[in-house]
């Protein structure tokens, strides 16, 4: 299967996003431990290694976006791939929202890091890896 070619978005937009009151589903692919572990809020855990298209599909519209996010984005483009083929549409990865191979976080993510930010006021700052 080829690489997906996704959309991607930035954690300052997504923010943007929620700021103006869209509702947005984010999904992180992360397995369960690192989500537990760290996660960003009002995301939903799909982990890469049990994730079913077919779920995601009957539980959104064909026109509404989904965001992804996991780490450093390579689950991401594997699940994208996996809903492309399904026929889903409207994925967008979430990119830059973690810093690669470190601890630390964007403030809109909790678990290790805890924030105070909840995405409706101000934006979160640019990561470096951005």
């Amino acid at each position: 299967m080829a690489s997906a070619t996704l959309a991607t978005i930035s954690p300052q937009e997504l923010a943007g996003l929620k700021r103006a009151g869209k509702t947005v589903q984010l999904i992180d692919v992360q397995t369960p431990v690192e989500f537990r572990s760290v996660h960003a809020e009002g995301a939903r855990n799909l982990p890469l290694e049990r994730f079913d298209p077919a779920v995601v599909s009957r539980e959104t519209t064909a026109s509404e976006r989904l965001y992804f996010i996991c780490q450093s984005g390579g689950r991401v483009s594997k699940a994208g791939e996996l809903c492309q083929a399904a026929g889903i549409a409207h994925v967008v990865n979430v990119k830059g929202a973690r810093r690669r191979g470190k601890r630390r976080v964007s403030p809109w993510f909790v678990g290790r890091k805890r924030s105070r930010w909840n995405g409706k006021s101000g934006s979160p700052p640019v990561p470096s890896s951005c």
